[in-house]
């Protein structure tokens, strides 16, 4: 039950009220949580099983002025209007007169100016938009990630530099001859330092440079090692738009925008901006706010863009984790509106109603109603996703409240590169060693030759 009682030191004093007492106000409610909703439990305590931060400012005040208030749940649609001029939905109940209703418990700016009353500013929306979480995947190119691109420049030209500066000095010690030691030591010194290995056969003038180098390369090493497993292990997650001039720009991202009621559309209609005509160019319209966030959930490449409240009416079905948003939102916003309680145009109430929506917005307390109210829906959310553990709203849910620095093991194909070289050097060791093999029998077959040439020879002079 919606506890009056603990909000009874509220200052709303009699003047406020004065031609409230004893009469009745009958209101319309949409379905916009956390501000105007229908209560699936009845925890407002009345029959009408209305709820929301808004509906308990009219509620507080019935309860300290002694007037009737009844709300009627009128539906999801806030306001639509329509090509013939007509309103329907909850905004309908004030804009004609002769609708039998007082008050729209929830409003925009837009829709009702010069049209009808408002009371004053309660609270204010956004127009933002949601994406999946991102997920993280393991790259084949992951043993590259560890280090920057040009560390990786300045390694490979070390390691040419160093096998040039080697084969030279060497080219110069063996006499000006291109000897297979020449060439073995122009690469394995190199490939020596980078490993971190024992080196050999290192002439006077390279030491102390190679000795450089080699710790050099171990502190590179051992920080390439250790980043590199985390690489693997927890891997960095797949960049996602955060704003929509990143929305804009990605445009493997489809958009859709879900809205009771007419405003949104028209205001996205009506953008001139260059970034959000990009997006309009793909932009889809739907009225359900449940079924856009769902499709964000699970597809990575959709964007589900909605008025910032209306995100409310999902988290009582799409909440696994209290402590977490379901949908990763934007920094920024497209546009931005404010809501209050709307009444016939020459209301009567207006006056009163003013310092009545002021007082407890003033004092934070709207505000708190609706961070309760919130809570509230997610724990019902929670509730009916445990309920269904089979379905891949859940399975994506739970993967999303995972710890992000939970260790994961190393796939396949974060390795696929380092299990290549592997057939890869196998085959090129083979034909070296082929090359080898027949280089080094026709050397010996020369030998060979001379030899018998030189025994045949001997044998003559003898």
């Amino acid at each position: 039950m919606f506890p009056l009682q603990s909000v009874e030191n509220i200052p709303l004093v009699n003047p406020m009220g004065a031609n409230l007492r004893g009469r009745t106000i009958r209101a319309a409610s949409p379905h916009s949580p956390p501000y105007a909703f229908r209560s699936e439990v009845g925890s407002s305590g009345h029959p009408d099983s209305v709820d929301g931060s808004l509906y308990r400012v009219v509620a507080l005040a019935a309860s300290k002025f002694n007037f009737t208030f009844i709300a009627d749940y009128v539906g999801f649609d806030y306001g639509t209007l329509h090509p013939n001029g007509s309103w329907t939905g909850s905004y309908a109940k004030v804009h004609y007169p002769d609708s039998g209703y007082d008050i729209d418990l929830i409003v925009s700016n837009e829709l009702v100016w010069n049209q009808t009353d408002v009371a004053c500013i309660a609270t204010k929306i956004s127009i933002i938009f949601g994406v999946a979480h991102p997920q993280q995947h393991q790259h084949w190119y992951a043993f590259l990630l560890p280090l920057d691109r040009w560390v990786w420049v300045w390694v490979i030209v070390t390691f040419i530099f160093v096998g040039l500066v080697q084969g030279i000095v060497m080219y110069l010690i063996q006499g000006r001859k291109l000897k297979p030691i020449v060439l073995d030591s122009t690469w394995l010194l190199p490939l020596a330092i980078i490993l971190e290995q024992g080196l050999q056969d290192i002439p006077k003038g390279m030491r102390y440079f190679s000795l450089i180098l080699l710790f050099g390369c171990t502190v590179i090493g051992t920080g390439y090692k250790a980043t590199l497993r985390t690489h693997l292990m927890i891997p960095k997650p797949d960049p996602v738009p955060t704003t929509f001039a990143e929305l804009a720009e990605r445009t493997e991202y489809s958009v859709t925008f879900a809205d009771n009621g007419e405003i949104g559309k028209q205001i996205w209609n009506g953008a001139t901006d260059e970034v959000f005509t990009q997006i309009k160019q793909r932009l889809e319209y739907s009225d359900d706010p449940t079924d856009c966030y769902t499709n964000a959930i699970l597809n990575h490449n959709h964007a589900c863009s909605t008025w910032e409240h209306l995100k409310a009416a999902s988290l009582a079905e799409l909440t696994l984790n209290t402590t977490q948003d379901f949908v990763l939102w934007s920094k920024d916003a497209m546009h931005t509106s404010f809501l209050s309680i709307s009444f016939q145009w020459n209301s009567i109430y207006i006056d009163s109603f003013q310092l009545i929506v002021g007082t407890p917005t003033s004092m934070g307390l709207v505000m708190k109603w609706e961070q309760d109210i919130l809570n509230d829906l997610k724990q019902k959310g929670r509730q009916k996703m445990l309920r269904k553990p089979n379905t891949p709203e859940f399975k994506r849910l739970l993967e999303v409240s995972r710890p992000k620095d939970d260790v994961n093991p190393m796939k396949l194909g974060s390795l696929s590169v380092v299990f290549s070289i592997v057939p890869g050097g196998c085959f090129v060791s083979a034909l070296i060693f082929v090359c080898e093999k027949k280089r080094y029998s026709n050397i010996s077959n020369k030998t060979t030759t001379v030899t018998m040439h030189i025994h045949i020879n001997g044998s003559s002079l003898g």
